[in-house]
């Protein structure tokens, strides 16, 4: 534990880490408004109901239920990689 400090500090004044955190951080906030906008876009220019933008751009965030459920299941059994050395 008395190696944590150091480690967080080897981490935080690694540039590649930083811009790669910093790379993610403002990929997400791209994608989030993508989704959080997409229907009323679909809407606008495509002349799509309410309900039909709704139920196109629902399908497009499903991919956050499966990487929900493989979290759940590698918490309960473990991860299943080669790599794995615990």
């Amino acid at each position: 534990m008395s190696d944590f400090p150091a480690a967080v500090w080897h981490l935080v004044t690694n540039p590649v880490y930083i811009v790669t955190c910093f790379g993610i951080c403002c990929e997400v906030s791209i994608v989030s408004g993508f989704v959080v906008f997409l229907p009323k876009y679909l809407e606008t220019e495509f002349g799509a109901t309410k309900s039909v933008a709704n139920l196109l751009t629902g399908k497009s965030s499903s991919s956050f239920i499966g990487k929900l459920a493989s979290e759940i299941r590698q918490q309960k059994h473990g991860a299943s990689t080669p790599f794995n050395t615990s």
